[in-house]
């Protein structure tokens, strides 16, 4: 008997099952690569500090030039770890920090690599965006619009055909051509249903973003409640594509 391709209730069945499955390990997975995030981040900024507060005036520029740049690559090491020992969550649900540190050894450079090439292209796809806002500084306002429109859809194409790659690497260990070029097969099969998806994703998130923020002034338990919705958006959004990755797999082999 045929498998019945996935329906967007199907979907949202899936949802709460890996919500359900996962949610647990990935918090935790979460909060423990964001105390080693925390721990880095304060060495980094403790040695910048201390160096720039003995740095002659005649070179303090050059200085924060290269901290700049080891900063922004520290972000994107840091961030390859976080994702590493998150994502391995879903095909190792039994979360265990020596495996965590294991894949993280195992998929680093790989990751690395696959990060530093999205975030080029994803300079490339957002060009539009940064025209919208040289005509908006121009006072052109309907060619601003217009740039500003263009860039968020090829955004959100963009997005929506390379978002499985990480999921693809590690699962599959692939390389990250073969994660970049499986992760694109996989969208083409249902494109604008993920379009759709990441859309009903981005307006759910600001919806909550909004609920929270009407919370984070309150005296005493404001900070909580923010550093508590930063883990709860991360676990929803990387749950939510891990679902759209799994029922995309079903639909290929249906």
């Amino acid at each position: 008997m045929p498998k019945t391709k996935p329906t967007f209730f199907s979907f949202l069945n899936d949802l709460k099952d890996n919500t359900q499955k996962h949610s647990l390990n990935l918090l935790f997975a979460a909060i423990l690569s964001a105390m080693f995030v925390v721990i880095a981040l304060t060495v980094f900024f403790g040695i910048y500090y201390l160096v720039i507060s003995q740095t002659s005036i005649s070179t303090v520029l050059a200085v924060r030039f290269i901290f700049l740049t080891a900063n922004y690559l520290l972000v994107l090491i840091l961030a390859s770890v976080v994702q590493i020992a998150t994502i391995k969550v879903f095909f190792e649900p039994q979360f265990k920090l020596r495996g965590a540190i294991a894949s993280v050894k195992t998929f680093f450079w790989k990751f690395l690599g696959l990060s530093i090439v999205l975030n080029i292209l994803f300079f490339l796809f957002s060009l539009p965006i940064y025209t919208a806002i040289f005509f908006f500084s121009i006072q052109d306002y309907i060619l601003s619009l217009i740039a500003l429109f263009v860039g968020i859809i090829l955004l959100l194409l963009f997005t929506s055909y390379i978002m499985f790659s990480p999921f693809i690497l590690i699962e599959k260990q692939s390389n990250i051509h073969q994660a970049l070029k499986e992760s694109a097969d996989l969208a083409a099969s249902n494109i604008w249903g993920i379009f759709l998806k990441l859309i009903i994703l981005i307006v759910s998130l600001v919806a909550f973003n909004y609920v929270i923020s009407l919370f984070i002034t309150t005296p005493l338990i404001g900070g909580t409640i923010e550093i508590g919705a930063i883990f709860l958006f991360f676990v929803i959004f990387i749950i939510y594509l891990y679902t759209i990755y799994q029922n995309l797999k079903v639909n290929a082999h249906s």
